[in-house]
């Protein structure tokens, strides 16, 4: 296999593991038991491997890390229009706050 055909696949991996957790999240956040705990975990984990599939399709190596905020940091050489706000290490505290929501978690985070 050609090397550009290891990594679609290992994009195509990525992307396909960061859907079932997208649809995972929205089928916990969906209906009439809401569950805010593994809603946010799997949310979570479907934007760390978007990342993931971004910086393989970039070419850059990343460690194994659950860090969003070092992904991102890993992507501001390729996309120097990055927001500043999502490169300040606040960022998440910020998206978590910004959006009330009447549960246990009081804040739903919004990825």
């Amino acid at each position: 296999m050609q090397r550009d055909g290891v990594k679609e696949r290992i994009i195509s991996q990525w992307l396909e593991k960061a859907e079932q957790d997208l649809k995972a999240a929205e089928a916990l956040a969906s209906g009439e038991t809401f569950l805010y705990f593994p809603a946010c975990f799997h949310a979570q984990q479907a934007v760390e491997k978007f990342l993931k599939a971004l910086l393989t399709d970039l070419q850059v190596e990343f460690p194994k890390t659950h860090s969003i905020e070092y992904l991102i940091q890993l992507l501001k050489p390729h996309f120097p229009a990055l927001p500043p706000v999502l490169l300040d290490p606040k960022f998440p505290e910020f998206i978590t706050r910004a959006i009330p929501h009447p549960g246990p978690c009081r804040f739903l985070p919004v990825f």
